[in-house]
């Protein structure tokens, strides 16, 4: 994992990996390799920008960052705590994020689910009154028909 987020291109690919070997939390390892990722579908298969170094630069030191507050996180001192328990917070808040993120698209897709309903109902009554009033011209048109046709033999 340390050597594949050196690797330009593929350093997003570290996170994915992390993901396959977590059981706890694997979309907080998905949502770093998505971020890493960006900046090179961004720049393009063969283009670099400042941007993609940039995020080469820093998934490397966070892959290296990660790694250590893992197997050795009392070697690891950081202003807001030890890495073990800010890791662990950042885990329960990109959970919770996660969560949040289903229960926003579960809203929305029954919403517009709802909305799509309504539109094929609305469109079905006009259909249907298009198709009736169809009917009703049809219906005149043929009696005056016959009308025409009573007259005419007497």
């Amino acid at each position: 994992m340390g050597v594949l987020s050196a690797v330009p291109f593929f350093n997003w690919m570290a996170w994915v990996l992390a993901a396959f070997e977590s059981s706890s939390s694997p979309a907080f390892y998905y949502a770093f390799a998505g971020v890493y990722a960006l900046p090179w579908l961004h720049a393009g298969l063969l283009g670099v920008d400042g941007l993609a170094v940039f995020s080469l630069l820093v998934g490397a030191v966070h892959v290296q960052v990660e790694r250590v507050a893992e197997t050795e996180p009392g070697s690891l001192r950081l202003p807001g705590g030890d890495a073990q328990g800010l890791l662990a917070r950042a885990r329960r808040e990109a959970g919770d994020a996660g969560e949040r993120a289903r229960t926003a698209v579960a809203v929305t897709a029954v919403k517009v689910a709802s909305e799509a309903r309504a539109v094929k109902d609305a469109e079905q009554r006009l259909a249907e009154e298009e198709r009736a009033e169809w009917e009703k011209e049809d219906f005149d048109r043929r009696l005056r028909e016959r009308g025409r046709g009573d007259s005419g033999g007497s």
